[in-house]
């Protein structure tokens, strides 16, 4: 396989994944490099090889998180610049009037959209007989009684691909549930899946890896090594020089005007210790604790906290030493 009409070069392991992907197309499979090693980028020069050697135009449906949305647009106009690719999002009222738009045929090549889009508009977006359907974080299907996994199964496609970098979590049903989106003729049964599969069988994990072996990719960055750039360490020594201690001060105004909660805590703390009250403040995130805990030792304010995971004896403890204190950053 070759992509066409591209300055960029595909690495070595991510053209081998394009070939994979390529002699795939009958099967619809699994692509589950580790992350970091380009699984965007051999799926979209997968689509370019279709669009360009099999003149093959879509539609193309790829359904990515909300938080990848900008990447894959990115990578799909420096992968697949001349293909017409709709970044399908927007409010109820910009997504209709371009439906409206779109007669009985298709103008476009790929169609990018997030999963919550996706459920909102399954109605207009299901009615199309898809070329190719993506699916990146794919574990998010392994439940296969989910909303979004019910939906997907109803779509119409010729071709599956699942993206993820994690295909089995935490178990074999998550894989089976996988399994069965791509080939749910071939996988109809969980139960024939884990009787044949299951950790009751000496033998189970070697056959599971022969059947796996067709419709799953997975490398890891120690196997592709030598195709990857080298890392280069750089070790510098930091001195405390003597202006250290005025960027500390100035780390700690930025860290207390970041928030305007905080900036009334400084004030409301300052007033209470001043008349000797002590102060209990209540928080559900663990992550604001250790914010308060940094900026309350900043201010020298003695202060205890305590976790809900606190055993018995250091809770007796911390709510001990409470009484002597003048503040406490509690949860």
């Amino acid at each position: 396989a070759e992509v066409c009409r591209l300055k960029e070069t595909l690495r070595d392991y991510q053209l081998d994944g394009l070939n994979w992907l390529a002699h795939s197309w009958c099967n619809s499979v699994i692509l589950a490099d580790e992350m970091g090693l380009g699984k965007t980028i051999q799926t979209i020069s997968f689509l370019s090889y279709l669009f360009h050697q099999h003149q093959l135009y879509g539609p193309f449906l790829v359904v990515v998180p909300l938080s990848t949305l900008t990447s894959w647009q990115r990578e799909f106009d420096t992968w697949a610049p001349d293909m017409n690719v709709v970044v399908y999002l927007g409010d109820v009222m910009s997504r209709k009037t371009w439906v409206n738009h779109q007669t009985k045929r298709i103008r476009f090549n790929a169609l990018l959209t997030t999963y919550e889009i996706l459920l909102k508009d399954k109605g207009v977006l299901g009615n199309i007989n898809w070329a190719f359907l993506g699916v990146d974080e794919a574990h998010r299907l392994k439940n296969d009684d989910s909303l979004l996994y019910k939906s997907l199964m109803e779509f119409r496609s010729n071709h599956r691909l699942l993206i993820t970098g994690t295909p089995l979590q935490n178990s074999l049903k998550e894989l089976w549930s996988l399994l069965h989106f791509l080939m749910p003729d071939k996988f109809d049964s969980w139960e024939d899946f884990e009787d044949e599969h299951g950790k009751g069988r000496d033998n189970g994990y070697q056959s599971l890896h022969k059947v796996l072996e067709p419709f799953l990719l997975r490398r890891v960055k120690k196997d592709v090594e030598k195709s990857l750039p080298a890392k280069v360490e750089q070790i510098l020594q930091m001195f405390f020089m003597c202006f250290f201690f005025f960027f500390s001060f100035l780390f700690f105004q930025a860290l207390v005007r970041g928030s305007g909660k905080l900036v009334l805590l400084d004030k409301l703390l300052t007033r209470l210790r001043e008349r000797g009250n002590r102060v209990l403040i209540f928080s559900q995130m663990v992550r604001m604790l250790d914010i308060l805990a940094e900026y309350l030792t900043k201010k020298r304010y003695p202060f205890q906290v305590r976790f809900e995971r606190f055993i018995h004896t250091l809770l007796k403890r911390a709510l001990t030493q409470y009484g002597n204190l003048y503040s406490i950053s509690e949860t």
